[in-house]
């Protein structure tokens, strides 16, 4: 199920209209808004942590600061309600109480897949940030790298690299290597380097190095290694298709040319790792990484300056192959004697590619292992732990960016070892992309929220459901919910209802034995313990006869013993069916309706409500001639006690309509007889998709009679009637693509306190910061005197993240709750 494409007309596909990433449009101000206390309620967790975002992958420290790169991590594209895999970079600064996260940076063009952050080096004035798979003109991977100079306390950015950019598949930022007189950029895919003379700030034309005779698919340009004036480029040939081994090139740089001094020559993997011996020149001494050496144990040779070998490390004695012992070298000017070595492959209990890392002295030409660090990790996934390191000022930093960190599976860690112990460090475990509030529904007291795109330890888009009960002091949590039987991308919260001590969630993608996509919906019962209430999953239920693409649980609705369940998918034009809960507290097989002249842009049952013996059910994608309007509502009854005999009593249009998505939404005031059916994409004049909603009464002779017809603020594009909901209090109506003062379309919520009389709607938007485009009002529930609305795409903490908002209470009724 993909999410909306940015225009709300029919003709782009109602399906994906009914995906729940609307997309609003920037548009003029429609004037004054009402602005109304509110507070938030969030999903309890902190940080800007995601499943993939590899954090860990890249490492530096320069001017009192600690970066860390998240080469995965999504990013928000502005004004669009999307985040795509570039990169970030996360700013540290030592503490004496540990590490303090002072800011976060991302590419300056926000680009997929950029890789933002594979290689960093600074200094305490210039900082150099790479992204190999930054796009070029003719293609992707081309690469860039980001120069940032040092400016009150934080880093100002200062243009791309003369270089960047070349051509498709260069590469160019694939490594790099700072020191005070040169800058050396490699771009393995392309086999070359690039070499800059440094000279207060600026730096100098480009010297492209390519050496003779190399296969142009060595990878010339993997590993860079400065000391002085002594350059090292290594062309380790990874590639299994690459017939011979690894290279290693020697160069001195002097005015402007790159004089080579030497060929090192290994296995395949030969060069991958590169690092100079810290001892003072003229040591110049060269340990190179072979992970790929006596099948994939690893080792690490340490050449002189003359090109001789020295020595060579190989790893502890441990059973089996595929350790790659030498992926990383780092050594610690601090202590030039000692040498550390990753070996990401290493199995730890048990656990293939858990990782390790080793330290070694020098002990006269012989190396000596002194100390060995493992992940204390205790998932059954790879870390690739020693992926990155880092050995500064006798503080040591191991990066593990496949680490699992909570229930985000690859969101990467960074051990730090120093004088206190061993620490970790990671961006939390937020909920980038996952758009909380997205799903809502309340009764009394309690709110319930969620989303479908929230991961879990089972794979990614689960789903989950927050319980929130409100208290004087605000609202606390009361459950998180999850399926029992989750799996990945089952979509579990994609709709909830709750009716007392019940609670209803769709699990619209939830695979029913081998038919994908069949769905499911989960109950789960209230218990009152002296503790406080504890929610307990109760029963699954699925459809009669499941199918594949049914979609089952897109909607729901619990009232008393009945359940109505929508599968808007279901044999391509959608069905709904009805449950019993009978005396055992179990609920029967159910009864599905479908319409008798169904058609595939119907759409039918993607809203459903309750009432005490009778139902509705909407098809937004409905058009029957010769009514003009798209989307209908159609009312069901039922004997009383029964759950069979169902029969279609009225059928609702809007006769003034067009492609209006009339039924996109419904709230049912059974106590007092009222229907509320939104219809977004409605127009008025030019301004299309401003949205409306019919307010209707219910007579003697159980039809519905059309009230009012409630006109949202005429922008285009405001989609309200998105969501709807109806209580003694009025009719509320969100608006996720209204405009406020100053801000391109946050979102709003339209309140007609009396709508039966036609009162004009207040406009109901935060007291507090806003984004563009956060959707506020993309749902919306009365809870007793409470507005709820959540904003899916607003960034709390994380892009996406998502936030629920009270937005009215006390201060607006006044009856004393808080």
């Amino acid at each position: 199920m993909n999410s909306l494409e940015p225009s709300p007309s029919y003709a782009r596909n109602l399906v994906k209209y009914l995906a729940v990433a609307f997309s609003v449009y920037s548009a003029a101000h429609a004037g004054q808004v009402g602005v109304f206390p509110n507070r938030e309620i969030r999903f309890p967790t902190s940080g800007d942590g995601a499943p993939g975002d590899f954090f860990g992958g890249s490492m530096a420290s320069c001017a009192g600061e600690i970066l860390i790169s998240a080469v995965a991590d999504a990013v928000p594209i502005p004004e669009t309600p999307v985040a795509v895999p570039s990169g970030g970079v996360y700013r540290y600064r030592v503490t004496s109480g540990g590490f303090q996260l002072i800011g976060k940076m991302i590419l300056p063009q926000i680009q997929q897949s950029a890789v933002f952050g594979a290689a960093m080096v600074c200094d305490d004035n210039e900082l150099y940030i790479s992204a190999p798979g930054a796009f070029s003109l003719d293609g992707s991977d081309a690469g860039a790298v980001f120069r940032y100079v040092r400016e009150n306390q934080g880093w100002r950015f200062n243009g791309e690299v003369p270089g960047s950019r070349t051509f498709s598949g260069a590469g160019f930022g694939s490594s790099m290597a700072l020191n005070a007189g040169h800058l050396v950029i490699g771009a393995r895919g392309e086999g070359a380097a690039y070499w800059f003379r440094r000279n207060q700030g600026s730096l100098s034309a480009a010297v492209r190095i390519v050496p003779n005779g190399v296969n142009p698919d060595a990878q010339f340009g993997y590993a860079v290694a400065l000391q002085g004036d002594f350059l090292a480029v290594g062309a380790p040939a990874e590639d299994a298709q690459v017939t011979g081994g690894g290279e290693v090139f020697r160069y001195t740089l002097s005015g402007s040319s790159a004089t080579e001094t030497g060929r090192l020559s290994g296995p395949q993997g030969f060069g991958r790792s590169l690092a100079h011996s810290a001892e003072p020149a003229p040591a110049n001494k060269l340990y190179v990484g072979s992970p790929r050496a006596q099948n994939f144990v690893g080792s690490v040779l340490m050449f002189g300056e003359q090109n001789q070998l020295l020595t060579t490390i190989v790893p502890p004695a441990a059973a089996g192959s595929f350790r790659f012992f030498g992926t990383t070298l780092a050594v610690d000017p601090m202590l030039p004697l000692q040498l550390n070595v990753g070996a990401i492959g290493e199995r730890v209990n048990n656990v293939n590619f858990k990782g390790a890392v080793y330290r070694y002295v020098n002990n006269n030409k012989s190396f000596d292992l002194i100390q060995s660090f493992v992940p204390n990790s205790t998932t059954n996934t790879g870390d690739i732990f020693g992926s990155a390191l880092m050995a500064r000022d006798g503080r040591f930093w191991i990066g593990a960016p496949q680490a699992d960190v909570g229930p985000h599976r690859g969101q990467g860690e960074v051990y730090v070892f120093d004088a206190s112990g061993q620490r970790k460090l990671d961006t939390g475990r937020g909920l980038a992309s996952y758009r909380f509030g997205i799903t809502l529904a309340a009764d009394q007291s309690r709110i319930v929220s969620g989303s479908f795109l929230i991961d879990s330890a089972s794979g990614v888009d689960t789903g989950a459901i927050m319980i929130s009960r409100r208290t004087r002091a605000g609202y606390v949590t009361e459950a998180l919910l999850e399926p029992p039987d989750r799996i990945e991308e089952q979509r579990f919260a994609v709709s909830a209802a709750i009716d007392g001590d019940y609670l209803i969630v769709g699990s619209f993608w939830d695979v029913i034995g081998n038919l994908v996509d069949a769905g499911s919906v989960y109950i789960f019962k209230r218990t009152e313990m002296p503790s406080g209430a504890r929610w307990q999953f109760a029963q699954k239920l699925v459809a009669p006869i499941p199918r594949e693409r049914a979609l089952f649980g897109f909607s729901v609705a619990i009232r008393g013993n009945r359940i109505a369940v929508g599968a808007r998918g279901d044999q391509g034009v959608g069905s709904v069916t009805f449950f019993q809960r009978g005396a055992d507290d179990r609920y029967g097989t159910g009864t599905t309706l479908m319409l008798a002249d169904a058609q595939s842009t119907d759409s039918f049952s993607a809203a459903v409500a309750l009432g005490d013996n009778y139902a509705v059910v909407t098809a937004p994608g409905a058009v029957r001639a010769p009514l003009p309007a798209q989307g209908r509502a159609y009312v069901y009854t039922v004997p009383a006690g029964s759950n069979t005999g169902w029969t279609l009593s009225q059928t609702i249009v809007d006769p003034a309509g067009g492609e209006d998505f009339l039924g996109f939404a419904i709230s049912l005031d059974a106590s007092r007889n009222q229907l509320l059916i939104g219809a977004p994409n409605s127009g008025k004049d030019d301004f299309i998709a401003s949205g409306h909603a019919l307010l209707m009464q219910r007579n003697g002779n159980g039809q519905f009679e059309l009230q009012q017809r409630l006109s949202g603020l005429i922008q285009f594009a405001a989609q309200c009637g998105v969501s709807v909901s109806l209580s003694a209090r009025g009719a509320l109506l969100g608006c996720p693509g209204l405009d406020a003062p100053g801000v391109s379309a946050p979102g709003a919520v339209l309140w007609f306190a009396d709508a039966a009389n036609g009162n004009a709607g207040i406009p109901i938007q935060l007291n507090g910061p806003r984004e563009p485009r956060m959707a506020l009002g993309r749902t919306v529930v009365w809870n007793d005197d409470r507005v709820i609305s959540g904003a899916p795409n607003y960034a709390t903490e994380n892009p996406l993240e998502g936030v629920v908002y009270e937005l009215l209470g006390d201060q607006i009724f006044g009856d004393g709750f808080d």
